[in-house]
């Protein structure tokens, strides 16, 4: 047995855990809150611009010293941009399979030094960008046991997915992801899968933690098998800091640190009530998740069929996303029944305060920087661009100095 004790910083009183190894940090008076001003400082593209000025789908945004990095999903490149706007000053990548090109891009994070690393999961492909762009290397993942294996016959519960890379060179992965096979039934489904840390090289050095992956819903009629993220789905949300591993699995308005080279697990928690899911907000997800008009008549037969056979929970998830700020504040985003609504995140200091933060409806965050949140907003006709808001003086690092902060509400 274990027991772990954690003096909660803002309260000032212990909690303690026996039993689980989990220090936890448990706050229950009210945070400092602010809103951001409703006009961005920055706004990098355009409708009718340049090409490079043009996003589709972007999958993150690095913050460097020199300026930003953004990786577009849709053109499979990383554009380097001043922080300023204007024109790219650098561009990698492009769609392909050969050295240098994606199929897709999940994500990408920063690496050692200046360099980034770049995650194809289409390719099973992990790529190294140098400063000003430069090719670095690749390596692929697609088995079990490490770097440069290229099996096809490892099983889906093995197989290796890169989830993030670390600033020292390792990174993580998960091993295991979803299969749909004869003989399965309509269910939702949330399995487990590990995390394993990897060498620089790919190969795996240890095994992390064991978490649920985000929630399908399985559907089965006749000879037909399809799965889909489930409604209002629980996911799982990892992210690194430094040397600790960041991870979040919905269920609770909470987020977890684990050393990646072993110790315990510290959570820090914020009790929030449960949202119930109403009519209203079933009737809307199923409306937005028709099928789409093109399709061929059997598609959307059994689209229609998978959605109308959508089983809904009864409560939303207790968050959204998960982002590692540059100062390693954890932000946690509030769940929002409506994809068009404002957004609410609450940041988690290293010394336990609390800060909640209100950004304009419509914009996804992505990276914090001192006194900089950057993201992705739409403009004219839903068209991205990627857009920074101030942080004001509810925000430690921000102009005006050190919020006071508290617990959640």
């Amino acid at each position: 047995m274990i027991a772990a004790a954690a003096r909660d910083a803002t309260l000032g009183r212990v909690v303690t855990v026996i039993g689980t190894g989990l220090c936890l940090a448990v706050s229950a008076v009210p945070a400092a809150s602010q809103e951001v001003p409703s006009g961005p400082q920055v706004v990098i593209g355009s409708l009718d611009g340049p090409s490079g000025e043009l996003f589709d789908d972007v999958r993150g945004i690095v913050l460097l010293g020199d300026g930003i990095v953004v990786a577009d999903g849709g053109s499979r490149e990383l554009r380097h941009f001043s922080g300023t706007g204007g024109a790219p000053t650098w561009t990698f990548g492009r769609a392909g399979d050969g050295p240098g090109e994606f199929r897709s891009i999940e994500w990408v994070a920063p690496y050692r030094a200046d360099s980034l690393a770049v995650w194809d999961p289409l390719s099973r492909r992990a790529t190294i960008v140098g400063p000003r762009g430069a090719l670095g290397r690749t390596f692929a993942l697609d088995g079990s046991a490490g770097a440069g294996v290229n099996r096809t016959d490892v099983p889906a519960a093995e197989r290796l997915h890169l989830v993030t890379a670390a600033t020292d060179g390792r990174f993580v992965a998960r091993a295991g992801e979803i299969s749909v096979a004869p003989g399965d039934t309509t269910e939702v489904r949330r399995e487990r899968f590990d995390y394993v840390l990897l060498d620089p090289g790919g190969a795996v050095v240890r095994r992390l933690v064991s978490l649920p992956d985000d929630e399908q819903f399985v559907w089965a009629e006749g000879g037909s098998r399809a799965a889909q993220p489930r409604a209002f789905a629980r996911t799982t949300e990892v992210a690194v800091r430094g040397a600790e591993l960041v991870f979040s699995t919905n269920e609770a308005f909470a987020v977890s640190i684990l050393p990646l080279d072993g110790g315990d697990v510290d959570t820090m928690r914020v009790d929030r009530p449960a949202r119930r899911v109403g009519a209203e907000d079933e009737r809307r997800w199923r409306a937005e998740n028709a099928p789409p008009a093109g399709l061929p008549a059997w598609a959307v037969e059994s689209q229609a069929k998978l959605i109308e056979a959508m089983d809904i929970p009864d409560e939303f998830p207790a968050h959204g996303g998960l982002v590692v700020a540059e100062d390693g504040s954890i932000w946690l985003e509030s769940y929002r029944a409506d994809p068009g609504g404002a957004r609410e995140w609450t940041r988690f200091a290293r010394d336990g305060g609390r800060t909640r933060v209100s950004f304009p409806s419509g914009f996804r965050l992505l990276a914090v920087r001192r006194d900089e949140a950057w993201g992705v907003g739409l403009g004219e006709f839903d068209v991205e661009r990627v857009v920074a808001y101030r942080l004001g003086n509810a925000v430690p690092g921000g102009p005006g100095g050190r919020a006071q902060s508290g617990g959640g509400r």
